[in-house]
């Protein structure tokens, strides 16, 4: 009877396995929290521009909160798209979400720009 145990345990992996990737395709179609981007100034001194996510709100916040733009953004699969003042693009979200790829050039974020989810203390 060993073999039927492991058939059996195999479905039962499979169908959790199934039931994490449909839950996190339907409820989970947010993203939370600040995803950095590090770049170096004319001066050569670091500067940070931050998407800060927040329920269907995204900010874009520049360095040192010098400017901050407020802006939707939708989630289809792995692609994420923000519109901040009428503008869209367009980034790759990786498979643990933990950065954003810009693949379109259209408005405040140049394509091939990469923001890395900041990982805060203590979560």
């Amino acid at each position: 009877g060993t073999k039927l145990m492991k058939n059996k345990i195999k479905v039962v992996v499979i169908l959790i396995m199934f039931s994490l990737i449909t839950l996190s395709a339907c409820g989970a179609n947010k993203l939370d929290g600040d995803y950095v981007k590090t770049g170096k100034s004319l001066f050569g001194n670091e500067t940070k521009e931050t998407l800060k996510f927040e329920d269907d709100k995204v900010n874009l916040v520049g360095d040192n909160d010098s400017y901050s733009l407020e802006g939707t953004y939708t989630i289809s699969k792995n692609s994420v798209e923000i519109t901040i003042e009428g503008k869209s693009e367009t980034a790759k979200l990786s498979k643990d979400k933990k950065s954003l790829i810009f693949e379109s050039n259209n408005g405040f974020i140049s394509s091939g720009a990469t923001y890395v989810k900041e990982d805060k203390e203590g979560e």
